[in-house]
């Protein structure tokens, strides 16, 4: 069987790291893989050994020669319904948000319509739809229907890239939070308003003086939060290696008002941080007991649930996500799919 992943480009992105995960447990279980992306960018994620090949209108026929095309994003699902009318190939999409509620937060009412419509109409094209846990598919209207399912996401070990001037400095200035023995509580993101940083921003001036909040990234809600910020938090540009600034936080802080999933999370678990959660379904259904939750638009709420995170989440935590989001787990549920015989007539 020959399978093509499609991403937008090869950028150090959320769906583009989920993609490029499975492209790389598929090429290590011998499978004929191959990743197709369609932009180039100056930054690229490492593809350890898989096959690569930019894919462009001119070139478009190579996808009549794969068994699977599996898409992620909406200009990949767009070409990837195109060619199911075309070639008639096998079609997957992973979804990896809520077309409905996740689009308006950052985007202005006419372009969010736009979007939404345009990914519509290309599932309606392609054979299954698989979203990214139990919690985003029972959000949408046809998730009991046939053409849809759930596969959690893993994480390896393997993508980070090296650290850059920028980098550094700010593992410096962690390095000295530590030595002056504060707790650091951190977060890691595209700072857009459904990202929830607000509330962390919040809180911060209710916690005690042994904590620090750091907030890596950027993006167009950072400004609002800087506007509001007080002394105990410290903000860093976007990093390439989020993983290496974990490893020096406590408390990892995942606030998001909505989440298909919550790629940061496992990975900051995976470091060793103790986890904050929104008590929103998503994370509820990833993280179970393990987690400390706190409530949206309620900061003491959130102060609590920093102070008893390492009581609430101990040492479970992370052979508790080793073992619920391994790379051989992600492998046997696309496996599944791939092999059945889900395809539209």
């Amino acid at each position: 069987m020959k399978i093509a992943i499609l991403v937008n480009s090869l950028e150090i992105k959320g769906p583009v790291i989920v993609a490029v995960n499975l492209a790389k447990q598929l090429y290590e279980a011998g499978e004929d893989v191959t990743l197709l992306y369609l932009n180039d960018k100056v930054e690229r994620i490492d593809t350890y050994g898989i096959k690569i090949k930019k894919i462009n209108l001119v070139n478009f026929h190579i996808l009549r020669e794969f068994d699977i095309i599996h898409s992620h994003s909406l200009a990949p699902d767009l070409l990837n319904a195109f060619q199911r009318v075309i070639f008639k190939n096998r079609s997957i999409t992973t979804v990896h948000n809520n077309i409905y509620t996740d689009l308006y937060p950052e985007y202005t009412k006419l372009k969010s319509i736009i979007l939404k419509s345009l990914w519509q109409i290309s599932w309606w094209f392609i054979d299954e739809k698989i979203c990214i846990s139990k919690s985003l598919l029972n959000q949408y209207d046809n998730a009991k229907k046939k053409g849809w399912d759930y596969v959690y996401n893993s994480i390896r070990d393997d993508n980070n890239l090296g650290l850059n001037d920028f980098d550094l400095n700010a593992i410096n200035v962690l390095k000295k939070i530590k030595r002056e023995g504060k707790i650091i509580v951190g977060s890691c993101a595209v700072i857009t308003e459904r990202k929830g940083l607000q509330h962390l921003v919040s809180a911060a001036r209710f916690l005690p003086d042994k904590y620090r909040i750091v907030i890596v990234g950027d993006g167009p809600y950072k400004a609002n939060l800087m506007i509001h910020s007080a002394e105990n938090i410290i903000f860093f540009e976007r990093t390439l290696s989020a993983k290496l600034y974990m490893r020096y936080f406590d408390i990892y802080a995942m606030t998001s008002l909505s989440e298909g999933f919550g790629l940061a999370a496992v990975e900051a678990a995976l470091e060793g941080c103790h986890l904050i959660c929104s008590n929103i379904d998503t994370f509820k259904e990833l993280f179970g007991e393990n987690c400390s939750y706190f409530e949206l638009e309620n900061p003491s709420s959130l102060v609590d649930a920093i102070e008893n995170a390492e009581l609430k989440t101990g040492n479970k935590l992370l052979s508790y996500v080793r073992e619920k989001f391994s790379g051989e787990n992600m492998l046997k549920g696309y496996l599944r799919i791939y092999y059945s015989n889900d395809k539209k007539k």
